[in-house]
């Protein structure tokens, strides 16, 4: 229900180096580097990352599961018709 912020993607690009064994200099702040993030979001103009806002209650209520499911069959779907792997999906 919230947004992702410049640190979030940071320790979330950490995780995912060292939990796939990847080769990385990050160092061991468990964090990447304002250079990793430069270098990334160059290439990637359309991304942005914003301040998370607090949900609404009326979009808090409609987070419900049958809405979940449905989100996930729909990329379940796109995944398979384009023969996607993991590698190649960005949330």
């Amino acid at each position: 229900m919230f947004g992702v912020t410049a640190n979030d993607l940071l320790r979330l690009t950490f995780q995912i180096a060292a939990i796939n064994h990847f080769f990385h200099r990050f160092g061991d702040k468990e964090i990447t580097g304002k250079k990793w993030y430069c270098g990334f979001m160059r290439p990637h103009p359309q991304l942005s990352l914003r301040q998370p806002q607090a949900a609404s209650l009326a979009e808090a209520q409609d987070f419900k599961r049958e809405r979940v499911k449905e989100f996930f069959d729909l990329l379940e779907g796109i995944v398979e018709d384009n023969n996607l792997d993991t590698a190649r999906i960005y949330t």
